[in-house]
């Protein structure tokens, strides 16, 4: 028989052996029911591309890269993504080679969708990002393009889901962002994002609607200056190339609902009503829709940045 002392040493062993027993590998899916692990990336984007797209001729192409990933308390941005990526198909007749939708992103995928995208692309082909997750900032790293808040602004990615204390580098700073937009060889880039730069240090739960807002960790470690609301905005994402449709600016939520994302989902509804509509008009309409609603806690005023010509030419 095992004396006191020879028990414990026993069940502790048990217990480390536990420990170190290997996690499920995940398939990076979406499913509400599953909880992600944190593995490397598998998935990749444009394999399907003939390998003699580059010297095609006739009219410009179009490539959608479009993510979604439920951290935190968020549940539908796998849909928001899955629906921009139908609606964008349809109204640019896109076929499926030159589509990457990625749900569950993990951001080596998100960024290597982009870097491998640079060697399909011509001046004047167009191309269509799309996130839908939660926002969050972490502190600058002293590059001198946060002028007004000294914070980096980040998009939230899968890595996040299963750290006790997520890091700059488990995410996708808007530096990273516009650096991998910037190096695509087209100035006709649509990209729209559905997430939030908002005040505020914790995500806000309710029946009626999740905030977008991330706070774990090296994200979001102090309340977000509420200087920036008076402010001009500044950082990255102002030189990020093409044109920028933003669920929010910096100083608001933007929130998720039944529904799916509510910028994401006004704009898709407005853009069934108005088809023939360019996409300037399309974010109008969808900005006075929004104003106008009662679905989020408080104000979402949706911002459009950049090439505003760009989106009338779309």
């Amino acid at each position: 028989m095992l004396g006191r002392r020879g028990f414990f040493i026993f069940t502790l062993t048990v217990m480390l052996i536990a420990c170190q027993a290997p996690l499920p590998r995940g398939t990076g899916n979406y499913s509400e029911t599953s909880v992600p692990q944190r593995i490397p990336s598998q998935r990749t984007c444009w394999q399907n591309v003939p390998s003699s797209f580059p010297h095609r001729g006739g009219a410009p192409a179009t490539f959608i890269l479009a993510a979604g990933a439920n951290t935190g308390e968020l549940l539908m941005t796998n849909q928001d993504a899955q629906q921009f990526t139908t609606a964008m198909r349809n109204r640019y007749h896109v076929p499926n080679e030159q589509i990457c939708l990625l749900t569950n992103v993990y951001r080596a995928e998100w960024e290597a969708a982009l870097t491998d995208l640079k060697r399909w692309l011509k001046p004047k082909d167009r191309v269509i990002m799309f996130f839908s997750g939660h926002g969050s900032y972490v502190k600058d790293e002293k590059n001198g393009d946060e002028t007004t808040d000294g914070l980096d602004e980040v998009l939230v990615t899968l890595d996040v889901n299963d750290l006790v204390m997520p890091r700059r580098q488990d995410v996708i700073i808007d530096d990273r962002l516009t650096q991998l937009v910037n190096t695509l060889p087209t100035q006709n880039i649509l990209t729209f994002i559905d997430a939030c730069y908002s005040s505020g240090m914790y995500m806000g739960v309710s029946n009626l609607a999740r905030e977008k807002f991330f706070a774990k960790g090296e994200l979001a470690p102090f309340p977000y200056p509420l200087v920036v609301a008076a402010a001009p905005t500044t950082g990255a994402l102002t030189h990020l190339n093409g044109v920028l449709f933003a669920a929010a600016p910096e100083h608001q939520p933007a929130w998720e609902d039944r529904a799916g994302g509510i910028f994401t989902t006004s704009f898709l509804q407005e853009l069934r009503r108005h088809p023939r509509a360019n996409l300037k008009q399309i974010f109008d309409y969808t900005a006075a829709q929004m104003r106008n609603s009662n679905r989020s806690q408080e104000p979402q005023y949706p911002e459009i940045r950049g090439n505003i010509d760009l989106a009338r030419r779309n």
